[in-house]
């Protein structure tokens, strides 16, 4: 399966050098106990909906980084990204406002992008700028991908806004980005309440049982599937965002 997996994203397979592509995002792929498989990112700072059992039948669903998902570990998908949901309900949450929130959070992405595309060594070569000029992180691979809303410093942002010439006041974009932010995250959580609702002990035991069962959480407008990872691929590679922790059928899945 692994052969069969690299096969779908020909272009993308890590070589000794960053690949120099806006929007691609570094992943592994876990096999599932279905016999599908998801793209996980390898980017801390990525979520993904995981299941935790405290007692039998119990179950906790939380947001969790993707990159930490091992084998044995319980996820819970859909047919489309998980950020591509958060995104839509964050938006309705944030209202009239959307619009011009988003704009002022691609703004900056896409003054990042341009100085990314004119350096010789691409995004390899900006994050080094950025680490010169003091920042204590600089995924730049990650910043300008649309999973990102803003970096997890402050310090950071600023050193960053700085080295764009970005011409406005680091204050108010960070307020601004704050509440897409925060959007987000009251938006998973209400996914993760719907989630919890629906994984009755029924399902539950079902789950434990075979490795996989489908649930419909209310106000969801697909099933979700609850999932255990049977094996994490080694292989490294650089994807579409838009084909991240969703599920992913191969040519022998039922």
């Amino acid at each position: 399966m692994s052969g069969e997996i690299q096969a779908a994203f020909p272009s993308s397979i890590v070589s000794g050098n960053r690949r120099n592509f806006r929007d691609q995002i570094q992943a592994r792929a876990a096999l599932l106990a279905d016999g599908s498989y998801v793209l996980l990112p390898t980017d801390a700072d990525a979520r993904i909906l995981a299941l935790r059992f405290d007692e039998l039948p119990a179950v906790r669903v939380e947001q969790t980084s993707a990159s930490a998902i091992g084998h044995g570990d319980y996820l819970a998908l859909r047919n489309r990204p998980h950020h591509e949901d958060l995104m839509g309900r964050a938006d309705a949450l944030l209202g009239a406002d959307a619009e011009s929130l988003r704009t002022t959070q691609s703004a900056w992405k896409e003054l990042l992008w341009e100085r990314t595309k004119a350096h010789p060594r691409g995004i390899r070569g900006i994050s080094d700028v950025i680490r010169q000029r003091g920042a204590s992180t600089a995924n730049v691979g990650y910043w300008i991908s649309d999973w990102c809303i803003r970096p997890r410093s402050k310090t950071d942002f600023a050193i960053v806004l700085r080295f764009l010439d970005f011409a406005t006041d680091l204050d108010t974009t960070w307020k601004r980005l704050g509440r897409i932010d925060s959007a987000h995250r009251r938006a998973g959580q209400r996914y993760v309440d719907d989630i919890q609702r629906a994984a009755t002990p029924d399902r539950m035991n079902r789950l434990m049982d075979i490795g996989w069962c489908a649930v419909t959480p209310a106000g969801v407008d697909s099933e979700t599937l609850l999932v255990r990872v049977e094996h994490i691929l080694p292989e490294l590679l650089f994807v579409p965002v838009s084909a991240l922790c969703r599920l992913r059928a191969t040519e022998g899945c039922k």
